[in-house]
Formats: C-alpha cells, structure tokens, sequence
C-alpha cells in the first residue's frame, strides 16, 4: 500500500508550543493558518481552561490539538473521513493526549445522537459546502455559556446565515482567504415584569 502524503502544522501556544503534528495532503483539508488561530485562541484565552471542546470538521486537528494544549479539559474530534480519522488518532497518540477522543462519523449524525454538552465548538467545514449555512447545533449540546468559532472562505459580502439567527458575533476578523468569527448565543430576555 502507498504512503499517503503529508504535511505539518505547529501548534503556537500552550504546553504543546511548536510541537508539529502531521495531517494528509487533501484538497479540501487546510488547516487553520497559525495567525488565524492566535488570533481566535486570544479571543478564547478566558473560556478555554477546563472546557470541553467539539471540532466538528477535524481534518488536521489542530484547532482542537490547540485548545487541549492551552487548556482546555477534553476535546471530541469528529471527522467522516476513516483515513484521516487514522491520523488524528497517531497524533493524539504522539502527543500522549488522553483526553482527545477521535470519532468517525458525519457531523450531522454525530450532533443529532451526541449526548456530550460543550463550552467551545470549532465549526471549520470544507469552503464549497454548503455546511455553514444549513448546521444548525442543538441547544442541548451547548453549555449555558458556549462559544462557537466559525471559519469560512472570506467573500465580499457576508451575512450570518439565518440557522445562526439566534446567535451574536462576538468578535469578527478576515485574513487573505479566511473569514472567521467567534459567536455567542443571544441572551433571553423574560417578559415577566415584577
């Protein structure tokens, strides 16, 4: 059998700090760019210690390789693909990261059966789907305070799309390509007067 291609990427912060972690050479698997994420892992620096993380697009791993390393508690790695599944496992195996669990699974049939609940969720599906404007997560798997980050081709014109309308974006930025934001559910106002 053929060695599958591959390249590396360096995890920029926390206890992993330039510890390289391979992942296979696919088109659609790009990994987020080093100052994309030390950007997102400041916005994040104040939720991360302890949380449990959800990278629902996994491909390299490194946006849940970089929490785990910053702090965060655990981190579940969904990703259909079984090949690159392999990977993730080597990786974590490598990093001696017990608390990285890898599933091969769809997305969307892991976050309808899931039962696990999480503060953080890495949502960086392939730029020509159409995920982003159709995924919507199940409050159920969403802690009281559970952040979303969300990572998209940069065009020139954005909206939110309407799944997302019930949430706010809390901080916004793009680089070269990439579009990302990190969002924050909208608070629920009671209309009981006292």
């Amino acid at each position: 059998m053929r060695q599958q291609a591959k390249s590396r990427v360096r995890i920029i912060g926390g206890c992993w700090r330039s510890r390289k972690i391979e992942f296979l050479n696919r088109p659609a698997l790009r990994p987020t760019p080093d100052r994309v994420r030390e950007t997102v892992f400041n916005w994040l620096a104040p939720s991360l210690p302890g949380a449990s993380c959800l990278d629902l697009f996994a491909g390299s791993g490194v946006l849940a390789f970089e929490a785990l390393s910053r702090g965060a508690a655990r981190a579940v790695l969904v990703e259909r693909d079984t090949t690159i599944c392999r990977q993730l496992q080597s990786q974590a195996k490598l990093l001696q990261a017990d608390n990285a669990i890898v599933i091969n699974q769809d997305a969307k049939a892991y976050i309808k059966n899931s039962i696990d609940v999480f503060d953080i969720i890495f949502l960086d599906p392939p730029f020509n789907s159409e995920w982003i404007n159709t995924l919507a997560i199940p409050p159920q798997l969403l802690s009281s305070h559970a952040r979303i980050y969300l990572e998209t081709a940069a065009t020139n014109h954005f909206e939110l799309p309407t799944v997302w309308a019930n949430w706010d974006i809390v901080h916004a930025a793009k680089a070269a390509r990439v579009r990302y934001l990190l969002l924050q559910k909208k608070p629920v106002f009671s209309s009981v007067k006292e």
